[in-house]
């Protein structure tokens, strides 16, 4: 999507996040597209495993497939009884089966060396793993929407993981982060309805990034805010963050990986400056290694003045890593919130 592990703290309080991603007070920005409500499936990835940020002119701080259908004996005349539909994943045993969680979860991405398990690592998914277990008192196993890299962030991570049916969602909650907290916590619990899947029901993701571009930097947000030495000019980001809107090959912003497509559906870039801070909100059905902090990269040249706004149109042409320049950081993304068709329940 290791990294260098810091002396644990306590991530402070963000009052510009929230678990549905409302945004916060402040002035208000200009996005260049407002989020399309239509969406397509397809699994997305941010950040990179090495590291825990850019580097250059950057600051730093499938298992067994199921049986097929077997053949039915003929039925009665009139009418047939109808399958009842559960609400997740059952199994037989001593337990009484097994249903689907849904958790949201928050957690200080420099703290982990990224979200998915890694032998040897201290990760999000292994440490919610170990956590869920010793409470289900059995194997557990997760799944989260977004693969997030070592250093970056989330406030909205959702996540799904079969446990005992007899379990009682808010006390696991609350046994979570007895457990986790405050390095993770888990800000919603509750079973999940019917087919959800963490990654795969996943319609829109938003990752958020934010910059420091006065001064005098608050030394408190030094590990959430990238301090930039420049002053950025918004106007000059917004045009050139135009061109980037709708499906295009990203491979310029992306790092690339064997098999893996490049082509992405951004619905929407907004660039606002609130308390001080300059936001950059990006929005899309998914996101390839890497995109969110290489598009951010080049912005950041544009608006402190290195770069031209109309060098977008040849960079995402050129489908060219080296034409975009350093990745931004790692420490200034969080993954704000993933949003899900509506199911029944």
């Amino acid at each position: 999507m290791g990294a260098d592990h810091q002396p644990k703290r306590s991530a402070p309080h963000h009052p510009v996040l929230s678990g549905t991603a409302p945004d916060p007070p402040g002035p208000a920005g200009r996005s260049v597209e407002p989020p399309d409500p239509s969406a397509v499936e397809s699994p997305g990835r941010e950040g990179s495993r090495r590291g825990r940020g850019g580097d250059g002119e950057f600051p730093q701080p499938p298992g067994p497939q199921p049986p097929g259908p077997q053949p039915t004996a003929p039925q009665p005349p009139g009418p047939q009884p109808t399958a009842l539909r559960t609400p997740g994943p059952r199994a037989s045993g001593p337990d009484g089966g097994v249903r689907r969680l849904r958790l949201v979860v928050a957690y200080d991405g420099g703290l982990f060396s990224g979200f998915a398990r890694q032998r040897d690592r201290r990760t999000v998914q292994g440490e919610l793993e170990a956590a869920l277990e010793r409470v289900a008192k059995r194997s557990v196993v997760t799944v989260g929407a977004g693969r997030t890299d070592a250093g970056v962030h989330a406030w909205g991570q959702v996540v799904h993981a079969d446990v005992p049916a007899r379990l009682d969602p808010e006390r696991v909650r609350r046994a979570l982060n007895g457990r986790l907290g405050p390095e993770i916590v888990v800000r919603e619990v509750g079973w999940a309805p019917p087919g959800f899947d963490a990654r795969h029901s996943a319609r829109r993701r938003t990752y958020v990034y934010r910059v420091d571009d006065s001064s005098a930097p608050d030394p408190l947000l030094r590990g959430f805010v990238l301090a930039w030495p420049r002053a950025l000019d918004l106007a000059r980001m917004r045009e050139a963050a135009g061109p980037l809107i709708g499906e295009h090959d990203f491979a310029a912003f992306c790092r690339s990986r064997a098999g893996a497509t490049t082509t992405r559906r951004l619905r929407s870039l907004g660039i606002r400056r609130v308390r001080r801070l300059v936001e950059v909100r990006l929005v899309a059905d998914a996101f390839c290694w890497q995109m969110v902090r290489g598009i951010v990269g080049h912005l950041l040249l544009v608006g402190d003045g290195r770069r031209d706004p109309a060098s977008t149109v040849a960079v995402l042409a050129a489908a060219d890593r080296s034409r975009a320049g350093n990745i931004a950081p790692a420490h200034g993304l969080v993954l704000e919130s993933v949003a899900y068709p509506s199911l029944r329940q």
